[in-house]
């Protein structure tokens, strides 16, 4: 009798046992799924807007549905050209503002202030011919002027300065460069009007900028 309580007791002892490291086990997968859950909804807010098509690559795929569908008469490298120009555009307006708000150097100032000034009248120039071609141009800049209009925006004083005069001759360089290639390339005769009227305005920027730019260090 003895021995059957015993063995009795036993193997209740060990079916708890069971149950306990069963709970354990569980609760130690719960908690990994639910640690899992929350690094998977971190990283996908922390990616939501590099994940995101930006307005430039939608504004390319629109351009290129409307070829497909013969509903524009350029080519998908001028319609990219157009796509570029105002992408840097808006981008040089928005940084214009910003350096004429945010800088007390009167050159910085005075340039940012142009900046606005000129590349507003080439952006709605730009616009025209869009409707006319019936091309799709971005409706913001895309995520690399973006990151750059942050970085500037959290700097100040001198370091803004430099930081501002330095990017606005890069990308001078770069506009002038875009606009040349297509001067060169480019076969539809009012685009090239267009062209060649912005670019010696480029041109008189990045001569300024570099300029400036000297005076700095």
């Amino acid at each position: 009798m003895k021995n059957t309580n015993f063995y009795s007791k036993w193997n209740n002892s060990k079916s708890l046992l069971h149950r306990v490291g069963n709970f354990l086990a569980n609760h130690h997968t719960i908690k990994m799924l639910f640690s899992i859950l929350i690094i998977g909804t971190l990283a996908s807010c922390g990616n939501g807007t590099r994940n995101n098509k930006d307005a430039v690559d939608s504004a390319k795929s629109e351009n290129k549905m409307k070829r497909q569908d013969s509903t524009i008469a350029l080519t998908k490298d001028e319609t990219n050209f157009m796509v570029k120009a105002a992408n840097g555009g808006m981008a040089e307006v928005k940084m214009g503002k910003l350096a004429n708000d945010k800088s007390s150097n009167d050159q910085i100032k005075n340039f940012g202030s142009q900046m606005v000034k000129d590349h507003d009248s080439v952006n709605n120039q730009l616009k025209a011919l869009a409707v006319q071609f019936n091309v799709t141009l971005p409706a913001d800049i895309d995520q690399d002027e973006q990151d750059n209009f942050n970085k500037l925006n959290d700097k100040s004083g001198n370091d803004f300065n430099k930081d501002y005069i330095d990017l606005m001759v890069k990308e001078h360089k770069d506009a002038v460069d875009l606009f040349q290639k297509e001067q060169k390339n480019g076969t539809n005769q009012t685009l090239l009007d267009f062209v060649n009227n912005a670019l010696p305005t480029l041109q008189g920027h990045l001569q300024s900028a570099e300029s400036i730019q000297k005076s700095m260090k």
